[in-house]
């Protein structure tokens, strides 16, 4: 995904001098993001397999970060969710 971002997209979005929320969209269904191509919606689409744990792990260790929306995990935590340990006093 790294490698894709620097390589492909993000010279594609420089290019076209535009916010890159005007050029890019996301989509995690495949068939939605087949008929964006196929109806003129995108100029393209990119299938991506899910990133392992792993290497999200491997990224974090390196300080690294991972490029925008590979990190979709499901199921996720609710928003706002706080975690404190019980065993500890305030």
């Amino acid at each position: 995904m790294s490698l894709l971002h620097t390589l492909l997209v993000d010279p594609l979005v420089a290019e076209t001098g535009k916010p890159r929320e005007q050029v890019l969209g996301y989509t995690r269904d495949p068939h939605e993001a087949f008929a964006a191509v196929r109806q003129g919606r995108a100029s393209a689409a990119f299938f991506l397999n899910p990133t392992p744990v792993s290497g999200v792990l491997a990224v974090a260790d390196a300080r690294d970060r991972m490029p925008e929306k590979s990190t979709y995990f499901h199921p996720k935590p609710p928003a706002g969710l706080v975690m404190r340990d019980l065993n500890t006093t305030p």
